[in-house]
């Protein structure tokens, strides 16, 4: 309660009452006598919390920034030469703190009601932990800062050898050891648990929560588990413990074989023999001879099969799956790029790790991988290029270094783009715009036009008109839209006089000129000369190619030679001596003899893979065989060839498979069907998850709540999801 009458201001407490008066206080009691003047800072304690005058009639005062003790008769029990006291325990000792003239530090000790040392001042800092006078203490030894506890002649009830110890509740401690476990004490000292946790909390329930390893248990406050901690939550709901288990995390082989089964969230293999087990915050390096492992950390992702990165407080560092930490976790991103990994550090120190976790560069402000065991490096606002040896090979004065080929370097000067070499001799001079490397040369524009440069430096092709790049070269187009072709070499092979160059797939091209075609091989030379009179070709496959000779289509082998007459409206892609036709609108197949395999009446068909193709007929697919034998009839409005050789169906909103074969063996009643590998396919019906074989058999039954094919490990992982428990207390 505090209020204001004339110039006074009371505090009252304890039947006493502070007053002020002329900025001084004093101490009256209840009826108003002074019992101390007016002539003291403040008078009370340093620590607000607790009772005005003690028992035994002792109340602090303050002068000059510094704290002292009095009795009500005024006299000074302690001289006002401490940063903080006040009262604690039973006995009327007083905790006190004074800043230590040598090394600066608050110090800690206890004083008795007389004013005399009864603990030394050699603690940094100093709790009372109940009214029995048990102390928590921090002490310094050597370099290093040690928590214990204390009684108040300040012998040691749990010695000086802890790094943390809080205090959990009323009456108990959390103790963590070096390890970074922990145990339940009591005030006493005594310890009631084995270093067998990672963190110890309170409940709204009757009993402590325990946390290990991303899981939770728990234990009464004597330190007996009464739930292991194997558990993915619990919590307290009106009079029992509801507990989430965790999920049943199997690894079954390509023929179903429990390989190891584990519990948590997920897994992630990083081999044959290792994984990474994921429990809510914590990832575990775990093995296929043990769960137990000591590495432990919030976040864990694998380089590769040896080499992990770890996060821990915000910050990565480079383990091996051994345990051994390779780095200090000092980084704040990680980017892996081939047999490297590059680690930054507050975004202006980066380093360049091996695959193995060896440091391969210094650290610069920027690094990027080139090629050739080299990497670019930033120094100040320059970029230089360096060896794996960190010698430079040249030296920071661009910038920017984008890309090596050859041995030389596309560099970004004066803000402008240019190529030199090892001896920084220029090869293509600065230019404002930029310069890509194009089969084997440099690429180039300007206002005057399109240049291709030599890695001799020579030019060996120059044009007014724009060039782009191609797979056989470079497409040169003239104002008029016509094009031309440029080899990988830089020669000539066509002038700007052409219409268009189409990909007919399977390494083949067609160029078109004034309605008339030839075809090309993948190196641009001219297969099929225009003088054969196609006016157009279609997909190529294999041997032969669909050519339009007058207005029909026919096949023509790479001689040019007819093979099947063209009498066609149309052709598609010939492939296991089959050749997609089109005859009045319908399409069907013919062989090499030019005997109908397929009648055209269908809407639409796609090339033989494997002996079998897709045909659609008024909007619905079925399979058909290298003999025109419909294995599956035209039901399904979607079909799709996978990877398995078979084909995925759906009718109805729901999926089908039909085999290599062309048997149905999945009817259209799953909510999934999906290619995991090339031979085994994921299934869902009803949220239940199995494998079947591409021949369409049962693999791994549909039993789980979900299925993943790691590709490293060559191992499925199924997952089945425990039920909730309940326990009363």
């Amino acid at each position: 309660m505090v209020f204001v009458l004339g110039s006074y201001r009371f505090a009252v407490a304890d039947n006493f009452q502070v007053v002020t008066k002329q900025n001084k206080v004093g101490l009256i009691d209840a009826q108003g006598n002074q019992i101390i003047p007016a002539k003291y800072d403040q008078l009370g304690w340093s620590e607000k919390n607790v009772a005005l005058v003690t028992p035994n009639s002792l109340i602090g005062y303050q002068e000059a920034g510094l704290w002292g003790v009095l009795n009500l008769k005024d006299v000074k029990i302690v001289p006002a030469k401490f940063n903080s006291i006040y009262p604690v325990g039973q006995k009327g000792l007083l905790l006190a703190s004074y800043r230590d003239k040598f090394s600066l530090q608050q110090k800690y000790g206890l004083l008795n009601d007389k004013g005399k040392v009864s603990v030394d001042f050699r603690f940094v800092n100093l709790w009372a932990l109940d009214e029995k006078d048990h102390y928590l203490a921090r002490q310094e030894i050597g370099s290093d800062v040690f928590y214990g506890i204390i009684d108040d002649h300040g012998r040691a009830l749990l010695p000086f050898q802890y790094p943390n110890i809080q205090k959990l509740g009323d009456d108990r401690l959390v103790v963590k050891n070096t390890d970074g476990e922990v145990a339940l004490a009591t005030f006493e000292g005594k310890l009631l648990t084995n270093f067998a946790f990672d963190s110890l909390k309170l409940s709204v329930g009757p009993a402590l929560v325990a946390y290990k390893n991303g899981a939770v248990g728990l234990l009464t406050k004597e330190g007996t588990v009464t739930v292991p901690v194997e558990k993915k939550s619990i919590q307290w709901e009106l009079d029992h413990w509801k507990m989430e288990p965790f999920a049943d995390l199997t690894l079954l082989s390509d023929q179903n074989k429990v390989q190891k089964k584990y519990m948590g969230d997920s897994l992630s293999p990083i081999s044959e023999t290792r994984a990474i087990l994921h429990r809510n915050n914590a990832d575990q390096v775990v093995s296929s001879g043990s769960m137990s492992s000591s590495i432990v950390y919030p976040h864990l992702v694998p380089v590769n099969s040896n080499l992990l990165v770890a996060r821990k407080q915000d910050k990565l560092a480079l383990v091996t799956v051994e345990g051994e930490q390779l780095t200090r976790f000092r980084f704040d991103s990680v980017f892996v790029k081939e047999d490297f990994v590059v680690l930054s550090r507050n975004k202006n120190s980066i380093s360049i790790f091996s695959a193995t976790g060896v440091k391969l560069s210094a650290s610069y402000k920027g690094l990027k991988i080139l090629n050739n065991g080299m990497w670019a490096f930033q120094q100040g606002k320059y970029w230089g290029v360096t060896d794996s040896t960190n010698k430079p090979v040249i030296y920071a004065r661009y910038d920017d270094v984008i890309e090596v080929h050859q041995g030389q370097f596309l560099v970004k000067y004066l803000n402008k783009f240019g190529v030199i070499n090892r001896k920084e001799e220029w090869i293509v001079r600065p230019r404002p715009t930029p310069i890509q490397w194009a089969h084997g040369m440099w690429f180039s524009k300007d206002q005057f036009g399109s240049k291709l440069t030599n890695t001799n430096g020579d030019e060996v092709y120059f044009t007014f008109n724009a060039l782009t790049t191609h797979p056989l070269g470079f497409i040169e187009r003239g104002n008029n839209q016509k094009i031309g072709l440029i080899d990988t070499a830089g020669r000539k092979t066509f002038f700007v006089d052409y219409d268009s160059l189409v990909d007919l797939t399977h390494g083949k091209y067609a160029i078109y000129r004034g309605g008339l075609a030839a075809l090309l091989d993948d190196s641009g030379k001219v297969v099929i000369p225009f003088s054969r009179g196609v006016h157009h070709y279609a997909t190529f496959g294999e041997d032969f190619i669909g050519a339009k000779l007058d207005d029909q289509y026919g096949f023509i082998d790479m001689h040019g030679t007819l093979r099947l007459a063209n009498r066609y409206d149309h052709a598609g892609a010939y492939m296991q001596d089959r050749a997609p036709v089109n005859i009045k609108g319908g399409w069907g197949f013919m062989n090499r003899k030019e005997e109908i395999v397929l009648q055209p009446n269908y809407d639409a068909v796609k090339p033989y893979e494997n002996g079998l193709a897709m045909v659609q007929k008024d909007g619905l697919w079925g399979v058909v065989d290298l003999n025109g034998q419909e294995l599956v009839k035209p039901l399904y409005p979607e079909m799709e060839r996978m990877n398995t050789g078979g084909f995925l169906v759906k009718l109805n909103g729901k999926y089908g498979y039909i085999n290599n074969k062309g048997s149905l063996r999945l009817t259209p009643k799953f909510d999934l069907i999906k290619p995991l590998t090339s031979n085994r396919l994921l299934t869902c019906r009803r949220g239940k998850y199995g494998v079947i074989s591409s021949g369409g058999l049962d693999v791994i039954p549909m039993i789980y709540q979900g299925i993943r094919y790691d590709a490293r490990s060559k191992q499925f992982i199924a997952r089945q999801q425990r039920s909730f428990l309940w326990k009363k207390p």
